[in-house]
């Protein structure tokens, strides 16, 4: 088949369509440019389209209206018991979840049911900005309400739930920490140490987390670098990791010695233990 013929935008000769450059002057040919121009607009239009309706915007949602208000039981059990059905039911809709908090931090927060079957899965919530203060506010086993759009169910069996906001109204807002003179140390036990990180890390973090802490309690252990300061509770497993300076700090310790040490917050590490560094044992 004979080449099509063009002009040249540039000196108006002649040439085949689908020549490279023209004969008479050389310049390209820029025959596809435009094509391809217009296709790549085509396609930015249409990944737009799809972000724009695939939901989950916090403005498109109706905190006022959800579709379903659903306890956390409820919500987990549907899932457990049949994903697909459940899907059909919630996935994409606005519900409100009611139940008791498992974790804090501070973009999610965990919500569990009170059924036997369900002690393993939560309803895991994604919360949208501006909630600090009701944040530091909750603490664990607290019955609240949280609004969000419905992510379906992960691998593991948490409900998902994304762009939450927590129903504030029966929650009393907590004043946020009083700021602490610079070198001031913080005299606190184990105990409460554990106990406020295990309630809310959130609220913790800003009363403790880079402050010098004189805390004292109970040796669990004594590793290869830190010590492990235990609580009381028998039903606590998480730990101080009081990582100190030199073994000589320690050769003359023993488990189940009572021990003070001092050092700098460093928040809760994996498993709820709680680092201080640079600690100094001063009993």
């Amino acid at each position: 088949m004979a080449n099509k013929i063009i002009t040249c935008k540039t000196c108006g000769a002649e040439i085949a369509k689908n020549a490279k450059t023209c004969p008479s002057c050389g310049a390209k040919n820029k025959k596809g440019k435009k094509k391809w121009i217009i296709l790549g607009i085509i396609l930015l239009v249409i990944i737009f389209i799809v972000i724009g309706s695939s939901g989950g915007d916090s403005k498109d949602i109706d905190y006022s209206k959800p579709d379903y208000t659903v306890s956390a039981d409820t919500v987990i059990s549907a899932y457990r018991n049949n994903s697909v059905s459940a899907d059909e039911t919630y996935k994409g809709k606005v519900i409100q979840v009611n139940g008791k908090v498992s974790n804090i931090s501070d973009s999610f927060i965990y919500l569990k049911g009170d059924e036997e079957d369900n002690w393993l899965n939560t309803v895991d919530c994604t919360l949208i900005s501006g909630q600090d203060d009701i944040v530091r506010s909750l603490s664990k086993d607290m019955i609240i309400s949280i609004i969000g759009l419905c992510d379906s169910v992960g691998a593991a069996g948490d409900v998902k739930l994304k762009n939450c906001k927590i129903v504030a109204d029966n929650i009393e807002i907590k004043p946020t920490a009083a700021p602490v003179e610079e070198n001031a140390v913080i005299k606190v036990d184990a105990n409460k140490l554990l106990e406020e990180y295990n309630n809310n890390s959130v609220a913790a973090d800003d009363a403790y987390k880079g402050k010098t802490l004189q805390v004292t309690g109970k040796i669990y252990s004594i590793e290869d670098g830190y010590i492990k300061i235990e609580s009381s509770d028998s039903w606590e497993f998480s730990n101080v990791h009081a990582y100190y300076a030199s073994s000589e700090n320690v050769t003359s310790l023993s488990k189940g010695d009572q021990v003070t040490v001092i050092g700098t917050c460093k928040g809760e590490e994996i498993f709820g233990d709680v680092k201080l560094s640079d600690c100094k044992i001063v009993r």
